[in-house]
């Protein structure tokens, strides 16, 4: 192993480079909106549309309470002896295509 320096030659081993720690949040429209809003409030009134039928209400409140369902995708295929022997059909005729779709291109000639 070399005995390099890795990093800033002016850090100093153990020594925080952000002593005052992070700065305090401003005043963000999400501060505003948070001091404003009653959460109660939200509820009801979103659980109000969600009855009333609004279905974009429905699923958000499912989604909160169950989650978002995740999607999962199989890749573990078993291949049947018809599938495999499909496959080297399709092969065998892309390969006998290739050579007679070569007739109508051009030919390079290198000098």
């Amino acid at each position: 192993m070399s005995d390099k320096h890795v990093g800033n030659p002016n850090w100093v081993k153990g020594k925080s480079g952000n002593p005052k720690g992070r700065p305090k949040r401003g005043h963000t429209f999400t501060d505003a909106l948070r001091e404003s809003i009653d959460k109660h409030d939200l509820a009801v009134m979103l659980i109000s549309k969600a009855r009333g039928g609004d279905v974009i209400a429905q699923k958000y409140i499912y989604d909160r309470l169950e989650g978002k369902p995740v999607e999962t995708i199989d890749n573990n295929v078993t291949k049947s002896p018809e599938v495999i022997e499909v496959i080297h059909t399709v092969k065998a005729t892309d390969k006998a295509t290739d050579k007679t779709d070569t007739e109508d291109q051009p030919t390079v000639v290198e000098r």
